[in-house]
């Protein structure tokens, strides 16, 4: 193989003759397109006069009945009928320009479309006003691009690092795919139960890419196939959106003499040019957090009229990411498993980690989740390192997908974590830091092939990413007052505001209003005649009181009414009679309702009379509420905690780690007053098991209160926390106009934000307001903040939420739900006291030595500014 970087380079520095007339982000423009001409101009130079003779001969024949013939002579599917070629143009620099169209115009019609494709045309005249064109051509011609010295493959590393390096700074989705991924890719995508299926002498398949590129991945996988059978032919299929690597993509067809109309330009969401076609392997890295808002319209409209006789039957994800759109889509194109094709198809997609777990139970994601585990459709997923992409360093995932598995991993899914199988580069390209050796890629593939459990594979049953997603309801427990505070709240209520509306109008409509004003002053009369000091605790009772009032009063109250009556007069009171609807059974408070996610496996009764009842003994299960999610927590299903103990192995350990660190400090503190504080003891019982582990959401709550735009604007600062942002240095200005979305933080509040220093987690001491992205909580009142602090701060606590959190390693926030989910350690009262106040002492020490610290270093700058002067004399 040649060094292509040698010929990226030449091309590159031909780039540089661009400056001035050209941005460096518009240099693409003429070296893309050159690029291809001049490899066209290489690959048909053997053949150019023949078919300049055979072109004349047939001259009155139309070009389509001509074409056949003249790539006959050519020996590709294509050809070039002008006189011209680069060491042509040179000759004649005054019509440089003319003579390049005529040049390109003399190519077939599929390779004009390649070229128009490029929009080069538009660029020729700029060239030749600048005095470039003629230098441009000249130093393409300089470098040979003949298919003796550069082979297709080759071609194509070539025109992929040409395209990296113009791209340098798209958006993180708009990647171009390393090779060594793709050989990965194709690896596991041929990687058949029987191995015998691709040996098959003769053997014909085809390969679908939806997001084709350049066509990086048909040649890999066309190279592979090969390798293993010599005399196996892959027919390449794909669509790509972008006109410029659509026409490389072509070209590269073109040249290799395989039919270039199986490439097609589109946008594959919106306007599929494949749409009744079906494929033996589909293999894609479709784009990345891509909106697809713009084009929804079609997309939506083809999920709700055609279910799953489209494309898009289990649902849609959010439009702000496309990825499972993509992998529906590709999903629709497997060929179905029959007598005549017993191999079904396999498809390889590379997404990020989003597609995995994002979505609530009911949303789009989750819905095609459920669909793809469900139909026993994945095979598996292998967690690739991260740094592999030339532009972004976001953490990736191969997801394969057959619809025909092998009989022994029915119902099953295997993980690979292949995250530490890669090797620094040498020197990154672009946010490529690293790569992996083909070794590497051998190893990969043997772990995922085996499927033996092992720390780097994993088996599960589809069932095991499936959760129960389960309403908690409590009752709603009102008591009721008449008072003039309470009376001014009815006023406002809708159903007692709507008795003075109408929609007649003129007169009619006026006499309405009028005498619905009339009602509400009686109502309100007959109200404040039952004002006294009494609270009613129970619904009925109280309701029966009114309406009594009302009747002697004739009044006549529908539902509508006596309910907004009931609600200015009411207010929660958790001493209050349970509220009982007309069938007698509890009427909810949807203020305290709460959700729980179990795993599928995980016996529901047992987990909620275990993990809600001890917390909330009046609770109960809305049965016809729950749904079913699926999300796959791929990393966290590499550590060894047990799921059906809901990660309390590793609060053991947690605990352990801690109570070692307390005890290591300790020993340390040479100044410790044991006598005094009796501590000791208390770390002694802590390897007793007098801990608790309680869920976060039963010992905090939310805080969620906003329009509070002129309390102080809050920002986390290294080493203070939380400070006001006019204190920081940086500078920053915040826009003023959104605060009134901005969280109330007071003093004592925990605020949980990955910008933070530690764990994420901060203890504010002063009031303010925080962004909307930041989680704001606040314990309840039995708990110590201080020593909940520390055990944020802690590193045992740390590496839990490393391990039970996804959003830390995909660089989101962690919200509330997130944080809810997780145990936390709940000491006995008087030992929470007693770590808290001994971390406080500990940190008045180190403040302390660190203000002697600074007074001797005063001291000594002091000391050597007086003897370097001569003010001090040493002796």
């Amino acid at each position: 193989m040649i060094n292509f970087q040698d010929k990226v380079s030449f091309i590159w520095s031909i780039a540089e003759i661009l400056r001035g007339p050209y941005k460096p982000e518009d240099y693409g423009k003429i070296v893309l397109p050159l690029a291809v001409l001049r490899r066209f101009d290489c690959v048909l130079e053997s053949t150019k006069e023949e078919v300049l003779a055979k072109a004349e001969q047939f001259a009155a024949m139309n070009e389509d009945a001509r074409e056949p013939i003249l790539n006959r002579v050519s020996k590709q599917n294509f050809h070039n009928t002008s006189k011209y070629d680069f060491d042509k143009l040179l000759t004649d620099s005054d019509n440089i320009a003319d003579n390049l169209r005529d040049y390109m115009n003399g190519f077939s019609k599929v390779a004009r479309d390649i070229m128009d494709h490029f929009d080069f045309d538009r660029q020729i005249d700029k060239l030749e006003q600048n005095n470039l064109l003629y230098l441009t051509i000249k130093r393409f011609s300089e470098i040979d691009l003949h298919p003796e010295t550069v082979s297709n493959i080759e071609m194509g590393y070539v025109f992929e690092e040409l395209i990296r390096r113009f791209n340098e700074n798209a958006e993180a989705g708009d990647h171009y795919t390393p090779r060594e991924v793709i050989r990965l890719m194709t690896h596991l995508l041929f990687l058949h139960d029987d191995a015998s299926i691709l040996r098959k002498p003769g053997l014909t398949q085809t390969l679908y890419d939806c997001a084709a590129g350049t066509g990086g991945m048909g040649s890999v996988a066309q190279e592979y196939l090969l390798s293993q059978n010599p005399t196996a032919h892959l027919e390449f299929f794909g669509q790509e959106i972008n006109p410029e690597s659509y026409a490389i993509c072509k070209a590269d067809l073109l040249i290799k003499g395989e039919d270039a109309r199986n490439i097609r330009l589109g946008n594959t969401l919106s306007n599929d040019q494949f749409p009744r076609d079906k494929f033996d392997y589909l293999i894609s890295n479709p784009p990345y957090g891509v909106d697809w808002k713009s084009y929804e319209k079609p997309i939506k409209e083809e999920h709700e009229k055609q279910g799953f006789d489209g494309r898009f039957g289990p649902g849609t994800p959010r439009t702000s990411d496309g990825q499972l759109l993509f992998l529906m889509h590709l999903l629709s194109k497997m060929k179905p498993v029959t007598a005549e094709n017993p191999q079904g198809s396999r498809l390889a997609i590379i997404m990020n980690g989003s597609p995995l777990f994002t979505g609530d139970a009911g949303s789009g994601e989750s819905e095609i989740r459920k669909y793809v585990l469900e139909n026993d459709l994945v095979e598996g997923i292998v967690a690739l390192p991260n740094d592999l992409f030339y532009n972004t360093g976001i953490a990736t995932y191969i997801w394969i997908l057959t619809n025909n598995k092998a009989p022994l991993y029915k119902g099953k899914v295997r993980l690979v974590n292949a995250g530490d199988f890669s090797k620094k580069m040498k020197k990154s390209m672009g946010s490529k830091r690293n790569e992996i050796k083909e070794e590497q890629i051998n190893e990969i593939v043997r772990l995922y092939g085996d499927a033996q459990p092992n720390e780097y594979v994993k088996i599960f049953d589809n069932e095991d990413f499936g959760y129960a997603k389960i309403t908690v309801d409590r009752p709603l427990r009102l008591n009721f007052q008449v008072n003039e505070e309470r009376l001014a709240r009815v006023v406002e209520e809708k159903g007692f505001v709507n008795l003075a509306t109408s929609n007649k109008k003129g007169d009619a409509g006026h006499f309405e209003i009028e005498e619905g004003k009339n009602l509400q002053t009686k109502i309100l009369y007959v109200l404040r005649t039952l004002a006294s000091d009494k609270v009613y605790k129970n619904r009925d009772e109280f309701t029966k009181v009114v309406k009594d009032a009302m009747n002697q009063a004739g009044i006549t109250i529908g539902i509508p009414l006596l309910k907004a009556i009931l609600a200015g007069l009411s207010e929660k009171d958790e001493t209050a009679d349970v509220c009982l609807n007309t069938k007698g059974n509890k009427e909810p408070d949807s203020s305290l309702r709460t959700f729980e996610t179990i795993p599928l496996k995980m016996n529901m009764s047992k987990y909620f009379n275990e993990e809600v009842k001890p917390f909330y003994t009046d609770a109960w299960i809305d049965s016809d509420a729950t749904k079913i999610e699926y999300k796959i927590n791929l990393i966290n299903k590499f550590y060894e905690f047990k799921e059906d103990k809901f990660d309390k192995d590793a609060l053991i350990n947690f605990k352990n780690d801690f109570t070692k660190i307390l005890t290591d400090l300790i020993a340390l503190d040479s100044n410790f007053n044991n006598t005094n504080d009796n501590c000791k003891d208390y770390w002694v019982n802590l390897e007793n098991g007098r801990w608790e582990f309680v869920r976060a959401k039963y010992l905090c709550d939310e805080i969620t209160l906003k329009g509070f735009e002129d309390e102080t604007l809050l920002s986390v600062l290294k080493g203070k926390g939380l400070v006001p942002r006019d204190e920081m240095e940086t500078g920053a200005v915040m826009a003023t106009k959104d605060l009134d979305n901005f969280k109330l933080v007071e003093p004592g509040d925990f605020v949980i934000h990955l910008r933070s220093f530690q764990s994420g987690f901060e203890l504010s001491q002063i009031k303010g307001i925080v962004s909307p992205a930041y989680t704001v909580f606040r314990l309840k009142e039995i708990l110590n903040t201080n020593f909940y602090k520390y055990v944020f701060y802690s590193k045992p606590f740390i590496d839990y939420i490393s391990s039970t959190t996804q959003s830390l390693r995909d660089g989101k926030p962690i919200s509330f739900k997130d944080f809810g989910d997780m145990y936390l350690p709940v000491p006995p009262e008087q030992e929470q006291k007693k770590i808290a106040d001994y971390f406080t002492r500990l940190d008045s020490k180190i403040n302390e030595i660190e203000n002697q610290l600074a007074e001797l270093k005063g001291t000594r700058n002091s000391l050597i500014s007086n003897v370097v002067t001569g003010r001090l004399n040493i002796d």
